[in-house]
């Protein structure tokens, strides 16, 4: 689910960066046209993949057939990225951001938040629609923790699980895209009002307004923009998790046994932590996530149904898998893909750009803009996702490195045990193993990878050159991406 949130957002940023190259009015339609087209697919999306998903449940609830669930699953996947294009059609395309900015005028986040509102509304309501469907495995599974002694929690109400579902998918990318496009709206704000003073002060101001006008210098504006837009999205990722903290339901983890030896784990691994904290999701997930770029502000959430669910190791070996993210650095290594994904698009464009003539205004310009802009997008999230499922590869074996102890080999134990915490995730979590997501892969190729680590050297595995290989070529492509810049400035 972040990833479509991440191009939602992504979308009204590309939008924002094209300055007056979108507009409404493309089609020659009223503004009342405009909103209905812009809405009406959207609408029909949700009611098509509603009549989808209740035929699915039907068919479910008669046979148990799990053919209905797999046509339910491919349904959603299919109705969220239909949504998203959509959306990318109405923002780029049509001007649906045009359309409300002319009608509350360009307020710092109020026109993004109405902008984005539409595509998340039909998400949600797929989310509702999806409910019987959840609410029957829900009450298989709890029939299964009966016979086996497990802890069964109640089922939710619809609305509760449509909020936990918001809660917990769509605010986690949400609240720092919001918090990233807030700032960046607002120093971009503040610098076109600091420019516009620096023309008319008080000659007691003659300094401060000096400075005003210098940063509106050609080539000067461009490196203070960049250099602002860098400073509030690194502390947006770092200050980050406080706020998440808040947003998601969280409880520290009580003292006992399980916090003496995951504290350990830390320790072991020379990772800080600020806190482990319990994920409270009343038993709808089996999941552990890391939060925070530096110990202060560093979490490690597991979730309730993780705990009570998996056997110590397996725990250990998830909690290991975190750890790695750390230890890694996989999170920031992860932003710096993303900006070598964009500085290697714009140094190509570049290049073109000097072969074949760029068109300079009218519709011309504008499709080549938003051309670039989608290409620009659709590199930096292919990259993303090669860069993001490699690193979970090498998560997964840094699990099955801890496990192992002290052995200078990796141990057929350690690995079924990272394995077997991958089986029971995908299990209690009703994910089929061969199901691919674009960050994590598959469970079963995850699977298969970490067994073709048994009998290999602890300290050089393949997945970990193959990791370094992804960052030397980041590194060299940002170091290329500024080296340009800097030569371009000077001329």
């Amino acid at each position: 689910m972040q990833f479509w949130v991440i191009i939602l957002f992504a979308v009204v940023l590309l939008r924002n960066s094209l300055g007056s190259a979108v507009g409404t009015g493309a089609f020659g339609l009223s503004g009342w046209e405009t909103a209905a087209l812009a809405l009406g697919p959207l609408a029909a999306l949700a009611l098509g993949t509603h009549l989808v998903l209740l035929g699915a449940w039907r068919l479910l609830d008669r046979t148990g057939s799990m053919r209905a669930l797999a046509l339910a699953d491919r349904m959603v996947t299919v109705g969220r990225a239909g949504v998203v294009a959509l959306h990318a059609f109405n923002i780029l395309v049509l001007g649906w951001l045009d359309l409300v900015r002319e009608s509350i005028g360009d307020l710092v986040l109020v026109d993004e938040a109405l902008g984005v509102a539409p595509p998340l509304a039909a998400i949600a309501a797929m989310w509702w629609s999806f409910y019987p469907i959840d609410r029957a495995l829900r009450e298989a599974a709890q029939m299964r923790r009966f016979d086996t002694g497990q802890p069964v929690y109640p089922v939710p109400s619809r609305g509760a699980y449509l909020w936990s579902n918001l809660r917990h998918s769509v605010l986690l990318t949400a609240v720092p895209m919001t918090l990233v496009v807030g700032w960046i709206e607002t120093f971009e704000l503040v610098l076109r009002r600091a420019g516009d003073w620096g023309g008319t002060h008080p000659s007691s101001w003659r300094p401060v307004a000096a400075l005003a006008r210098w940063v509106h210098e050609p080539g000067v504006h461009e490196w203070v923009t960049t250099g602002g837009h860098l400073v509030g999205i690194a502390a947006v990722f770092l200050l980050g998790p406080l706020a998440m903290r808040m947003v998601w339901d969280t409880v520290p983890l009580g003292a006992g046994p399980m916090r003496d030896r995951l504290e350990s784990m830390c320790g072991r691994t020379r990772v800080g932590v600020r806190e482990l904290l319990v994920w409270r999701t009343h038993g709808s997930m089996v999941n552990g996530a890391v939060m925070g770029l530096v110990a202060p502000v560093r979490y490690v959430l597991l979730t309730d149904a993780l705990l009570d669910s998996l056997p110590e190791r397996q725990v250990e070996a998830v909690m290991a898998h975190e750890l790695a993210h750390v230890r890694r650095r996989h999170i920031p290594w992860l932003a710096g893909v993303m900006f070598a994904g964009f500085s290697a698009v714009a140094l190509l464009a570049d290049w073109a750009a000097r072969l074949v003539p760029w068109p300079s205004a009218g519709a011309a310009a504008s499709a080549a803009d938003i051309a670039l802009g989608a290409g620009s997008l659709a590199v930096v999230l292919v990259g993303f996702g090669y860069a993001s499922r490699r690193f979970e590869w090498q998560a997964d074996a840094f699990a099955a490195q801890h496990l192992a102890g002290d052995s200078p080999t990796v141990t057929h134990e350690a690995v079924e045990a990272m394995a077997g915490a991958l089986e029971s995730v995908a299990r209690l979590n009703h994910i089929p193993r061969r199901k691919f997501t674009w960050r994590h892969g598959s469970i079963a190729q995850r699977q298969q990878k970490l067994r073709a680590l048994v009998g290999l050297p602890v300290d050089d595995l393949p997945i970990d050159r193959e990791v370094r290989r992804i960052k030397l070529v980041a590194v060299v492509v940002l170091a290329l991406s500024v080296g340009v810049g800097v030569v371009q400035g000077l001329g």
